[in-house]
């Protein structure tokens, strides 16, 4: 006969086993997430910058830094190249042996899962793509050459600054846009009520609502309220202010009428002592029927105003779920039929007139300068362009005359890898961080650092540090606090080990001396430099050793090869000697009136080489500063020379 009590016994021991492992399981986390705090605490302890004090700006650290632009008086233009059927140049190919000297990692975008793969074609052996490699050195021959600026984010950026200090340039700047102070001095909002409209392809507006179609709500008058004390006295408060924060940033259907809110700054209210900081207002739009929408004002838009209204919501993804879309919200016909609740200001600057809008009273206002007002305007004529153009092509214009193969490992495949990694946060660059990416010096006092809206150049052209990593401990992720666990930020990786070689090919044709001298320039650079490649460059990821090998084409015996009695045409190359380096730094410190006899003696190729330099600039300073020492823009990057004299 079976024990009925078998199975029971036999499953309470299960039971108490799992009961076990459920809270030796529960100790283990609880010990991770203190390590995770202490941690994320250490790093914030170890984070760079130093402090603004006496109204003077404090120094700004970071993983990169910049080579300044330069300047219109500095600048060297060439004819257009020869054409392709005219042979005068020089051909041939520079043999290329790369060395990673740090971790390294250039991520294959068609294999993507969980874990980022290295670039290769079969899936197993890893490659450096000819795009990669053609990226960089076209960068830096930009840079060397005094060529235009090429940069593809000419747009305009768009601010919102409540919380800067109080001797902020653009916090002033945005306070006399959108608010005025009001009898007792009180800072009163200026933006105005409307409805927004999409009224066909391309074409929207705005409605200018009445004083009874819109007005603002409040808790004070919704209980008969007198202030705050007596809010603070209300046996509901928490609840009423609950309430508000509940809905955060909304648009709501209420019978005849929109109810709006428009954000909170405090979610969870909890304690009497939140109700003071709690949003305590919101807003009342009435539905508005076809003929009452036509009646009122119109302004319309520039849809070139939409599109930067759109573009500052793709930069910043995250506003397109905690905030309303205007433009998205304006194609949904069936909800908002004529027009969607909207706030916004009319400005007027050096005569001309603007319209901004946004989904709240304070909401964020393009700057009135675009990126592209702030580098030089070159002037090269129709028939000339600058080196870079010259070498790898103009497009509608001329072809590239440079061809870079990818790389190829030549190290043995079995041990090259690292383990898989997850690695630090990386951040995009914030290029809206003025004052990291305008020329503002050390002495500047926090009230005249200089943002998009004054006259003043980009820093230049943006590079990273090289930085002493070795292995994985070096870059793998730092538990944050406040998102130990955000899937988004998950990044794991697999990087090469440093050591490990490949070797790849530029091919070039019908070059002039000085064109392929500034490829073996900035292919063959100084002591103890090196280049930076691939992915995770801020992490210190990416340092690699260049050899250049230079060979060019015997044309004659090349054709005399092609009448053969093989009936074969076999290219034949010469190991060429002659100083094709000299020839380009003769020919560009001429162009910019230089008495220098190294283009390494210019101002701007000194903080070249410092970012270049392996063992300068990994005793630099590059920590990531704390998110909260961007809030203020109080403090500024130094140049690499200025970090250099600080270490000495």
């Amino acid at each position: 006969m079976n024990n009925p009590f078998g199975d029971f016994f036999a499953n309470n021991g299960t039971n108490k086993q799992k009961e076990i492992a459920k809270r030796n399981n529960q100790e283990k986390q609880k010990k991770e997430k203190a390590q995770e705090k202490a941690n994320f605490n250490n790093h914030k302890k170890q984070s760079g910058g130093t402090k603004s004090e006496g109204g003077i700006v404090g120094k700004a650290t970071a993983s990169y830094n910049f080579i300044p632009l330069n300047h219109k008086n500095e600048f060297a233009k060439f004819k257009k190249p020869d054409d392709f059927d005219n042979f005068n140049g020089i051909s041939g190919e520079i043999n290329l042996t790369i060395t990673t000297k740090t971790p390294f990692f250039i991520g294959d975008e068609q294999k993507q899962g969980e874990v980022k793969k290295f670039f290769s074609i079969d899936g197993v052996t890893p490659k450096i793509p000819g795009s990669s490699l053609r990226g960089m050195i076209r960068n830096l021959v930009e840079i060397v050459s005094y060529g235009k600026f090429e940069n593809t984010n000419l747009t305009t950026f768009y601010y919102r600054n409540m919380a800067g200090k109080g001797e902020s340039t653009l916090k002033a700047e945005y306070a006399r846009i959108m608010s005025s102070k009001d009898k007792d001095g009180v800072p009163r909002p200026n933006a105005k009520f409307g409805y927004f409209v999409k009224e066909g392809e391309r074409k929207y507006a705005i409605y200018k609502a009445t004083k009874e179609q819109a007005k603002r709500c409040s808790v004070y008058k919704d209980y008969d309220l007198k202030g705050l004390d007596e809010l603070m006295n209300h046996p509901n408060a928490l609840e009423i202010c609950q309430k508000i924060a509940n809905e955060n940033m909304t648009i709501k259907p209420v019978g005849d009428k929109y109810i709006v809110h428009t954000g909170v700054t405090t979610k969870t209210i909890g304690d009497k002592k939140n109700i003071k900081s709690a949003k305590k207002t919101y807003f009342k739009f009435k539905k508005l029927s076809k003929d009452e929408l036509k009646a009122l004002d119109k302004i319309s838009l520039d849809y070139e105003l939409i599109e930067l209204y759109e573009a500052d919501n793709k930069r910043q993804p995250q506003r397109d779920k905690k905030f309303l879309n205007l433009v998205k919200l304006a194609n949904d016909y069936e909800k908002y039929p004529n027009g969607v609740p909207c706030f916004f200001v009319e400005h007027e600057r050096a005569g001309i007139k603007y319209v901004f809008f946004g989904h709240t009273p304070y909401f964020r206002i393009p700057y009135f300068k675009s990126v592209k007002e702030h580098i030089p305007e070159y002037e090269f004529g129709e028939n000339y362009f600058d080196l870079t153009e010259c070498i790898f092509g103009k497009e509608s214009k001329f072809a590239s005359r440079v061809f870079f193969e990818d790389a190829n490992l030549v190290s043995d495949l079995k041990d090259i890898f690292q383990k898989e990694t997850r690695t630090q946060n990386l951040q995009g660059p914030k290029p809206t961080s003025y004052n990291m990416y305008l020329e503002n010096s050390l002495k500047s006092k926090v009230s005249s650092v200089k943002h998009y809206n004054d006259d003043v150049m980009l820093r230049g052209y943006k590079m990273y540090h090289h930085k002493d990593t070795k292995n994985e401990k070096d870059y793998k992720f730092i538990p944050d606090q406040q998102r130990p666990d955000n899937e988004k930020m998950k990044n794991v990786i697999r990087a090469i080990k440093s050591g490990v070689n490949f070797k790849g090919k530029i091919r070039f044709s019908n070059l002039k001396d000085y064109e392929l001298g500034a490829l073996m320039f900035v292919l063959n650079l100084p002591k103890n430099c090196f280049h930076k490649l691939g992915g995770a460059k801020p992490l210190g990821l990416g340092s690699v050793e260049i050899n250049a090998k230079l060979s060019v084409y015997d044309i004659t015996k090349s054709y005399e090869n092609l009448f053969s009695d093989n009936g074969i045409c076999e290219l034949s190359l010469i190991n060429e000697q002659k100083d094709y380096i000299k020839a380009f730094e003769s020919k560009i410190l001429e162009q910019i009136g230089s008495n220098n006899n190294s283009l390494w003696e210019e101002p701007r190729l000194k903080e070249l080489e410092i970012m270049l330099n392996y063992e300068k600039s990994k005793n630099i300073d590059s920590r990531y500063m704390d998110i909260n020492d961007f809030k203020h823009k109080d403090k500024v990057l130094p140049r690499p020379s200025e970090l250099i004299k600080k270490q000495g």
